[in-house]
């Protein structure tokens, strides 16, 4: 959503409103034509009425999208001096609620000022503040640069609180332009660069006080479109589709090992799970594919989601090859060396891939350990194959066993390189997005 910060401007006539005002005209119901939100700037010098609240309502129905902003009360944010009192808390949530409750409240904003630097006391006070109307989606803007530190950022996101993103002037104490979102509402105001009259006293006149600064197409445009397109929501569901083909290699896997442990004549409940475990991996990956294709914001870049859902599922149909040739091949007798301790390989790889799976979504530290742990399982796998595939030529004396079983000892080393690829598009991916 694009909107303005309040509607009634005596400078607005003629380049935002008719130079004459037309009999009936609402200059609030003409912005909600054009704009989806308005920041509520009256909100912060006094507390409104309920009885306001429910007529702004009304004069921006005609727009069903339409949310307001409101600006906290400046007794909560600027005058500090003094403790404000329960009293105060009752008048600010009375006169919102009619905005809250005919949903058309997108957040209130507390915003701070310069001065408020990031002490204990100051710390105090905002958490106050934040508990006191925890009853409605907020965000906190703060301007000194003390703020800018993660803890800041993490409590505001514990407490599902947004973060204001602001383009002001930048001083040497100031924070600088950002991207962040700390919960549901993704937050930009721009204050403009007006650095004459920043500080200025009484520099509150929209043509030459601090507001008064006009922004070019090339100043404002690219990195406002950056820092939007980071804002915007991104469909999550990737990375649930994600784990759930993880976990069900890894259960497949599972399956392998016991195949080649158990005894001939179980066999075939084996093969049958992984079968059944392949085919529900075909359908999340085409869900994978068919949600990309109707997804306009992506959590991680397109190519990457691609590339990530076509390797987890060739790991699992390299196991269920596997399965199926033991099927093809007819085999009745015990597995040659090897196999078992190749196919424990497989399961404790898929195990780490799934674990990295699970963390790729907040944690990509621990994604690149992962990813470390699965290319040394690899390399164990590597040596093994090798030394087994020439035990199988040194002792096995019947060439049609012969080729059967080094055909399944390929498969299962194909199963670990396939592996190995996954956790390569895995540490690539929490590299690029560290």
């Amino acid at each position: 959503m694009c909107g303005v910060a309040g509607w009634d401007y005596k400078d607005w006539w003629g380049p935002v409103y008719p130079t004459v005002r037309p009999r009936g005209f609402d200059p609030l119901s003409y912005l909600s034509r054009f704009f989806d939100t308005i920041e509520i700037n009256s909100s912060f010098y006094g507390v409104g009425s309920p009885k306001a609240s429910q007529g702004w309502v009304r004069r921006v129905q005609e727009n069903q999208r339409f949310k307001f902003t409101a600006k906290l009360w400046q007794r909560f944010t600027h005058q500090r001096e003094t403790p404000w009192s329960l009293d105060d808390v009752e008048q600010v949530r009375a006169s919102l609620a009619p905005l809250a409750d005919g949903d058309r409240l997108g957040c209130v904003l507390a915003q701070f000022s310069w001065s408020f630097k990031r002490t204990s006391e100051n710390e105090e006070w905002l958490g106050d503040v934040l508990r006191a109307f925890e009853q409605f989606p907020l965000s906190v803007e703060v301007r000194h640069s003390s703020w800018n530190q993660p803890a800041f950022y993490s409590s505001l996101t514990e407490r599902g609180v947004g973060v204001v993103n602001i383009d002001q002037p930048v001083f040497q104490n100031s924070i600088k332009p950002e991207a962040r979102v700390t919960a549901g509402v993704g937050y930009v105001r721009l204050h403009g660069r007006n650095y004459e009259n920043w500080f200025r006293d009484q520099a509150e006149s929209h043509e030459w006080g601090r507001g008064g600064y006009l922004f070019t197409r090339r100043s404002v445009f690219s990195p406002l479109e950056e820092v939007m397109m980071r804002l915007l929501p991104r469909d999550e569901e990737f990375f649930d589709l994600f784990e759930q083909v993880a976990q069900k290699c890894h259960e497949a896997a599972g399956h392998l090992k016991e195949l080649f442990s158990g005894k001939a004549e179980k066999w075939a409940y084996s093969i049958e799970a992984i079968k059944r475990l392949e085919h529900e991996c075909d359908n999340i990956t085409h869900e994978v594919v068919n949600r990309l294709d109707r997804t306009f914001i992506t959590p991680i870049d397109r190519e990457d989601i691609h590339l990530l859902a076509s390797d987890l599922d060739d790991v699992i149909d390299r196991i269920d090859g596997t399965a199926r040739r033991v099927q093809i091949f007819k085999l009745t007798e015990a597995p040659a060396p090897g196999v078992i301790e190749l196919t424990d390989v497989i399961h404790r790889i898929t195990a780490v891939i799934t674990e990295a799976v699970g963390k790729l979504r907040n944690d990509h530290q621990a994604v690149i350990s992962h990813s470390i742990k699965a290319k040394q399982l690899e390399e164990e796998g590597d040596a093994l194959y090798q030394d087994i595939l020439a035990r199988l030529f040194e002792t096995e004396k019947d060439a049609i066993q012969l080729i059967k079983w080094k055909e399944i000892y390929d498969n299962l080393e194909h199963t670990i390189d396939q592996a190995e690829d996954v956790a390569n598009d895995l540490e690539s991916i929490a590299l690029k997005h560290a």
